[in-house]
């Protein structure tokens, strides 16, 4: 029997993150925790949303990745299209939530919850003033960007490993946006001021997308992280045996 692409993995983490993600998204979207990650640097607020993205991405994964890797690379069937997918739905979904909010917000209140974290009833300005496209668009893109670099870490470096990757690189991307430079690059609630759309930003979060669902595809849902290719590259390399002088030499004659 020839494995589906959903063989050896956990769908059930991939539910669990994304629920626990699009329920924090909707109901605590208002929140936001402000800290300076550089002394003397700019502020930078992070929504509730973005926290979410950056701690759930990794569960879903880690539910996407290959744990019997053989089937995925002894598969006859194209699971590289299937792991294109599945990618690409996982981050559409992340970039999807904070869009969704926002819309709710400005075209239908009503459906949230009155006397709740996301009751916007008390508002004392017209909805569209506060939250405006600008902020629903970088916090998505933040999502995409969290989400994305989870899959690149596991991609690169396999699913032990591709966590701890994915966090140190959302910290060097916070760290960075702290600095005056770093702005051209900030998104959600980085930047002074926070919540503005900055090209640098979309297209970091654009070109990261791309790249993780390309390089996902390529190792087949991680079952080849490039690390692992790389070694037994380097390891068939030393193991090669070098042409004598003299071969070369008959080589060359002839």
């Amino acid at each position: 029997m020839s494995p589906s692409y959903w063989s050896g993995r956990q769908p059930v983490a991939v539910i669990t993150a994304l629920a626990v993600y699009i329920a924090l998204g909707i109901t605590l979207w208002r929140h936001q925790y402000i800290t300076e990650p550089i002394t003397g640097g700019v502020l930078h607020a992070f929504p509730i949303t973005e926290i979410a993205a950056i701690m759930c991405a990794p569960i879903a994964v880690q539910g996407l990745t290959a744990r019997m890797p053989v089937l995925d690379l002894t598969s006859p069937r194209s699971l590289r299209a299937r792991a294109v997918l599945a990618a690409a739905a996982l981050t559409a979904t992340f970039t999807a939530i904070p869009l969704l909010t926002l819309a709710l917000v400005n075209f239908a209140p009503e459906m949230l919850p009155l006397g709740t974290y996301a009751d916007v009833g008390t508002e004392d300005r017209p909805l569209h003033v506060i939250y405006t496209p600008a902020m629903g668009i970088s916090i998505a893109a933040a999502a995409a960007l969290a989400c994305a670099l989870a899959l690149l870490a596991t991609a690169l470096v396999g699913s032990v490993f591709g966590p701890v990757l994915h966090l140190a690189g959302t910290a060097v991307i916070v760290m960075i946006q702290a600095t005056d430079a770093g702005t051209s690059i900030a998104l959600s609630g980085a930047g002074d001021p926070p919540y503005e759309l900055h090209m640098g930003g979309i297209l970091l979060a654009a070109a990261v997308c791309v790249a993780a669902v390309l390089t996902w595809a390529g190792t087949r849902a991680a079952a080849a992280p490039a690390i692992t290719r790389l070694r037994h590259a380097r390891r068939n390399l030393r193991e090669t045996p070098t042409p004598s002088a003299a071969t070369l030499q008959q080589s060359l004659s002839s």
